[in-house]
Order: structure tokens, then C-alpha cells, then sequence
């Protein structure tokens, strides 16, 4: 019976872990431009003396839009959003984006 609880056990743990590492975002930050085909990422803590790079991400009809909008027309200047993305070629492509705040 303790045999079943442990492995029971370690086996919700594994899962767990699996699920919380696979929910963190790739991205994460305030929109500080954005266009009709893509949207630039600035940190949400700037640090003057550090080399602030402004990811370009892409996003197109398969692009999926949740949190506090349903869809990219919903996307807006100042908005806190993680996204979750893929790379192709040398373009960051969002599969997912999460409305955190608005402005």
C-alpha cells in the first residue's frame, strides 16, 4: 500500500514540474510599438546601464490572443503581455500572447 502512495505521489510531483515549466513564457514585457504584422517588446524594468534589446515578434492568423483580449486587434501600445513563441528563420513568432495589464 505505501508502495502505491509513493509512487502515486512522485509521479503528481513529476507532473507538476513538467506543467510549470512548460507554462513559462518565452517573453515578457510592455508593447512599445506595434504594426499590422508585428510587435516590439520592451523590458518592463530598464536598467540604464545595461544593453536593452527590444525584441521584434511576429504574429499572424494562427497567432492565439488570451488574458484580457481574444484576438490582435485587441493588442495596444503600454500593454503588459508574456508570449509564447517559436522561431523561424531568423523571426520570432508568437504562438500565443497573454494580455497581463492594460496601460
Amino acid at each position: 500500500m505505501k508502495k502505491w502512495f509513493s509512487i502515486t505521489i512522485l509521479m503528481v510531483l513529476l507532473i507538476l514540474i513538467f506543467v510549470l515549466i512548460n507554462s513559462k513564457s518565452d517573453y515578457n514585457g510592455k508593447i512599445g510599438e506595434i504594426t499590422e504584422e508585428y510587435l516590439v517588446l520592451y523590458g518592463l524594468k530598464l536598467d540604464p546601464e545595461a544593453d536593452q534589446s527590444a525584441p521584434i515578434i511576429y504574429f499572424n492568423i494562427d497567432t492565439q490572443v488570451i488574458g484580457k483580449g481574444t484576438a490582435i486587434t485587441d493588442l495596444k501600445i503600454g500593454q503588459e503581455i508574456k508570449v509564447w513563441a517559436s522561431r523561424r528563420e531568423d523571426n520570432i513568432i508568437a504562438n500565443k500572447i497573454k494580455i497581463v495589464r492594460e496601460n
